[in-house]
């Protein structure tokens, strides 16, 4: 199973950015699938199918019911480049004591 990364990490943008408009953490933002498909520029095939694989993979929660539409909010916000400042730090730092 493969997700999009360049499809999440447009969704995740499109968070922060709502984040910000609306003062709230990025934790507490929703969006439909309308949303979802404007940031991320996918077609609703694919949409659906990324959707379920990070459903599946609890990146995304699913929130309200089938007969209204369902909204979506990050549940796991991993930080990639935070990882990889602190890789290259301790790299470092095993490098100097060499």
């Amino acid at each position: 199973m493969e997700v999009c990364a360049s499809s999440s990490n447009d969704l995740k943008e499109y968070a922060k950015t709502k984040a910000e408009k609306e003062k709230v953490k990025q934790s507490e933002i929703d969006f439909n699938r309308f949303e979802i498909r404007t940031a991320t520029g996918i077609s609703k095939t694919q949409q659906h199918r990324y959707i379920q694989q990070l459903i599946n993979l609890e990146y995304l929660r699913q929130l309200g019911y089938a007969n209204r539409g369902f909204n979506y909010r990050i549940a796991y916000w991993d930080n990639m480049q935070l990882i990889r400042t602190k890789i290259k730090d301790n790299l470092s730092e095993q490098l100097k004591s060499l």
